[in-house]
């Protein structure tokens, strides 16, 4: 590297960028440099520099991805990246068949960032972040600089070297009659609105600014739009001003035909990104590029700024990486008042530029960071470079999967691993125990009372603790200083277990007792539907069988009968006549067979259609769609027999991909609504059951859970880390969260007990032969089989000498992951075949509806 105690004004080489250098104060080992307008290729920020990483992590991510752009093959490739079918439809075939992107495809991306060369050798990307005496070589542009006018009262700024003219071009010839400019536009792409986003505040004083962005409607924090939406702001005035489209391309200089290849040309480069990005399990929010118009013989636009998180927002494992993030470190610092002060003189004063009111605010001597920042914000750019373009000389950095702790202590929060304990005994808490214990953020999962699976799960033990027990969970979460505790069945939330354990001072995920009743009161649920305008089938609510029974006599359309309370899953009943509605009668009031649960009933007209589960994440304000499954909730094959807790199910489910903008629009909508307008308080997940009747949604019921087996069958498909989702719910910071999943199918078969659901199955030896392409490693009785196959327990038990032991009516879910429907179904049946206990059953025909394509109108 270049010696850093020579005088200011030396070539900064081996960090990549032209800069004004001094030594940083009491620090022989640091640098910080001068904000300055010398057009460069990286944008530091306006923030003093004292990261060695800092520079090397951006030139190495800059190479890769010019290289990488410079390809016209990767532009070939783009078409068909799996990442970019979130903006399917006609506006993404559109975008491969524009001018700009057929140049693309042939030729490759034109920037302004010259190969590296160690003589005649053009350099290799891992040689260009090693090489000490090479360098990133940028080719210069001149900087149009804007002067401020006074008029009506408003700032209006020019820019006097936007002139183009022949006199103009030939004083500003660099070589060869060719000569760049810097466009004084900072052109931003978004591809959503996360928590913090400028554009919040902005929808918020303007709503009719969303036609603006051909958007269809207000989106929510946290929302992803179904099309990349473009803004242009001012790149050279002390601060950012929002330009209108017309405005900007009057400020760009550019011609019509330049500015729109500007713009196709903005629209490609963050669809490339995004996809390469996606790749690495990093998703991309919005950006900004600055390109230079080249004049000569013929003009071209080039790229022109860096691509890393100095000038993008990634998101990872529920972590923002930005310039944000970056300036947390700063924000209590000498140095970022200091920069307040002179952003606020610049506004004030035209007599000095923004750079010089800054210099003389700072007096050329910013505080220095500590080591200890220094070294956290160098972890996090070596780790970024490493895992995006592989560079071998950050090896022995943190690993990015470790970047999550390492940001949450950078900005104060908890740095440790957090104990998590799951309330339950099922399918679905063997399920959450099995995710939840791959988490980064996680030391030990505890599971009370759990089963034989989520004893045998790596980092998790079961507590011998009733679910109702609320004193003695509290005492244990308390003791063992749990971080999060997660509830699994609906029993204990209807009971009120949440807010017991939060009274005690717990981070709990689930809805607290009243918002609970959306599953414990079926009345209540349909109350709510109807106040927030949420389709949902005609209904009447009674407490005695005679008044009841009166009413399906008097209304042809009342066949649905169901228990107002909870039944686990056992309280709804199908009707295909009077007789059997008034057996069913019979059963809730005669016989008592539900207890208090049947005290009050809810009769439904009966719907035709297709079932289809939705599970939402809500925080209070925001919600988040999870995944869509379809259960099967009859016992025996054809749909026939008595309605169970779930036989099985798959996901996802091709049938909500046709009805989604019916769903979104009459079902979800209104919850965000109610949720952020304070109509409807709830936190946890949001379980929707729907029916799907000629393309039109109406929802069945609510659960304040997590399904079973629904979750089984999806959580194989969540690629991301569950746990950051589960602590924002918590944390009211839902809106900051996304979730990546696997595109492929998954099929969950239930193995239950033979006379199920009349009866259980109690200490039957359970054998588990050897699954094909089973991993050797693979604990007894864990879930993890190897050949994306998982068994997740349910109704299981070790016995005292280890052996596992069925303990229950459903007993265990087989879950295939496969690329196509019928080969998941195909391989789950197939596992299901290695596993036996006496009086084995099950249904032969989980997903035949996506397996014959005999879906719903």
């Amino acid at each position: 590297m270049t010696d850093p105690n020579k005088s200011p004004g030396l070539k900064l080489i081996y960090e990549g960028s032209v800069k004004r250098l001094w030594q940083c104060p009491g620090d022989p080992e640091a640098l910080w440099f001068e904000f300055s307008d010398d057009y460069s290729i990286f944008d530091w920020g306006k923030m003093p520099d004292t990261i060695a990483n800092k520079g090397r992590a951006l030139t190495y991510m800059g190479a890769h991805f010019f290289k990488l752009f410079s390809d016209s093959a990767f532009w070939g490739s783009l078409k068909n990246s799996r990442h970019l079918r979130r903006f399917g439809g006609d506006w993404l075939k559109n975008r491969f068949n524009h001018d700009v992107y057929k140049r693309l495809e042939q030729s490759g991306l034109p920037h302004h960032f010259r190969r590296l060369t160690d003589g005649e050798k053009e350099l290799a990307a891992a040689e260009v972040a090693t090489a000490h005496s090479a360098y990133l070589e940028v080719i210069k542009a001149r900087v149009p600089t804007p002067e401020l006018k006074q008029s009506l009262n408003h700032e209006l700024y020019f820019y006097p070297h936007l002139d183009d003219s022949p006199d103009k071009r030939a004083s500003l010839t660099t070589a060869k009659d060719v000569y760049r400019r810097l466009i004084p536009l900072e052109v931003v792409f978004r591809f959503g609105m996360p928590q913090g986003s400028s554009l919040i505040s902005r929808l918020d004083r303007n709503p009719e600014y969303l036609r603006d962005l051909g958007l269809p409607a207000v989106p929510a924090p946290g929302e992803w739009f179904p099309v990349p939406v473009i803004e242009f702001f001012t790149k050279l005035e002390p601060s950012d001003r929002l330009l209108s489209w017309t405005e900007a391309a009057l400020l760009s200089g550019l011609s019509a035909s330049s500015f729109n290849e500007m713009v196709e040309l903005t629209l490609d480069l963050a669809l490339g990104l995004y996809h390469v990005f996606a790749e690495k399990d990093l998703a991309l929010w919005d950006g900004k590029f600055e390109f230079v118009v080249e004049h000569g013989r013929s003009s071209n636009i080039l790229l022109a700024d860096s691509i890393g998180p100095d000038e993008l927002r990634l998101l990872y494992k529920g972590h923002h990486l930005s310039k944000e993030l970056i300036r947390q470190i700063y924000k209590d610092s000498a140095w970022a008042n200091a920069l307040s002060r002179a952003k606020k003189l610049a506004k004030e004063r035209i007599d000095a530029s923004f750079k010089d009111i800054c210099l003389h605010e700072l007096n050329q001597a910013p505080d220095a960071m500590s080591r200890r920042e220094r070294e956290l914000v160098d972890k996090l750019y070596g780790s970024l470079a490493n895992h995006i373009a592989g560079a071998e000389i950050f090896a022995n950095q943190a690993r990015l999967d470790e970047l999550a702790g390492m940001i949450d202590e950078v900005i104060g929060g908890q740095s440790e691993k957090i104990d998590v304990l799951i309330v339950g005994s099922g399918g679905r808490e063997h399920a959450l125990t099995w995710k939840i214990a791959q988490s980064p953020l996680v030391g030990k999962v505890y599971c009370a009372p759990g089963n034989g699976g989520s004893a045998c799960e790596s980092k998790s033990q079961n507590v011998e603790i009733a679910v109702d027990n609320f004193e003695a969970l509290s005492d244990f979460a308390l003791n063992e200083k749990i971080g999060l505790v997660v509830i699994g069945p609906d029993n204990p939330l209807a009971d009120g277990i949440v807010d017991y354990m939060q009274e005690r001072g717990l981070k709990v995920f689930g809805p607290e007792q009243s918002a609970a009743r959306l599953e414990s009161s079926k009345a209540h649920a349909k109350e709510v539907m109807t106040r927030l305008g949420i389709p949902t089938a005609r209904c009447a609510v009674f407490e005695n069988k005679a008044q009841a029974l009166k009413f399906a006599r008097e209304t042809q359309w009342a066949r649905v009968v169901k228990v107002d309370g909870l039944a686990l899953g056992k309280g709804v009943f199908v009707c295909d006549s009077l007789e059997e509605v008034e057996s069913a009668l019979n059963q809730i009031f005669e016989h008592g067979t539900f207890g208090s649960a049947g005290d009050k009933v809810v009769i439904e007209e009966r719907l035709q259609g297709e079932e289809l589960s939705i599970f939402l994440l809500c925080d209070g304000r925001n919600a988040l769609i999870m995944a869509a499954c379809q259960d099967h909730k009859r016992r025996f094959d054809n749909d026939e027999g008595p309605n169970t807790g779930g036989m099985g199910a798959y996901s996802p489910v091709p049938l909500y991909e046709r009805v989604k903008a019916s769903i979104d629009e009459q079902v979800i909508e209104p919850i965000r609504a109610a949720l952020k307008e304070g109509a409807l308080k709830y936190k946890g997940v949001l379980f929707i059951g729907l029916m799907i009747d000629d393309r039109s949604p109406y929802v069945l019921e609510f659960n304040a859970r997590f399904g079973d087996p629904e979750t089984q069958a999806f959580l194989p498909r969540l690629k991301s880390d569950l746990v950051p989702a589960l602590l924002a719910v918590c944390d009211g910071s839902l809106d900051q969260v996304r979730l990546d999943w696997d595109e492929r199918y998954s099929c969950c078969v239930v193995a239950c007990a033979k006379n199920y659901p009349q009866s259980s199955s109690k200490g039957e030896a359970i054998a588990i032969a050897s699954i094909d392409g089973a991993s050797k490693d693979a604990a007894p009785g864990g879930a993890g089989m190897g050949n994306d196959i998982y068994i997740f327990h349910a109704g299981t038990k070790l016995s005292e000498d280890g052996k596992l032991t069925t303990n229950g009516g459903r007993v265990l879910a087989v879950t295939a992951l496969a690329s196509h429907a019928d080969e998941a179904r195909e391989k789950a049946y197939s596992a299901l075949r290695s596993v036996s206990f006496d009086g084995m059953d099950y249904r032969k025909d989980i997903a035949w509806r996506i397996a014959t394509k005999c879906h719903s109108r």
